[in-house]
């Protein structure tokens, strides 16, 4: 009996949003694990990798631990707190003008 397992899916992305770039793998994931899911999407994903982003990357991997604590604690994270982490962490404008520009 499988039932009492919880299933989470991270997701990140080098796109600025999470708009229309996240949907083929939630909908894959949605299939692997019917029922009651939580997903998180990261736009913007490779910044993580970049040391002069820390002043925009530490607080939400701060705010991704915050979700961490929750979930294993009751089973889920508040959608405002979920809404906060998948969401860009500049405006997508400079995202994208930084990664056209090749810098």
């Amino acid at each position: 009996d499988f039932s009492h397992l919880r299933y989470m899916m991270i997701c990140g992305c080098g796109f600025p949003n999470s708009r229309h770039n996240f949907e083929p793998a939630v909908a894959q994931f949605k299939l692997m694990f019917p029922g009651d899911t939580t997903i998180i999407t990261v736009p913007e994903s490779p910044m993580f990798n970049v040391p002069q982003a820390a002043q925009v990357t530490e607080p939400r991997l701060a705010l991704v631990r915050k979700a961490g604590k929750q979930y294993a604690e009751t089973g889920s994270i508040d959608e405002a707190l979920l809404a906060e982490i998948c969401s860009p962490m500049i405006p997508e404008e400079t995202y994208a003008a930084i990664v056209n520009s090749g810098a």
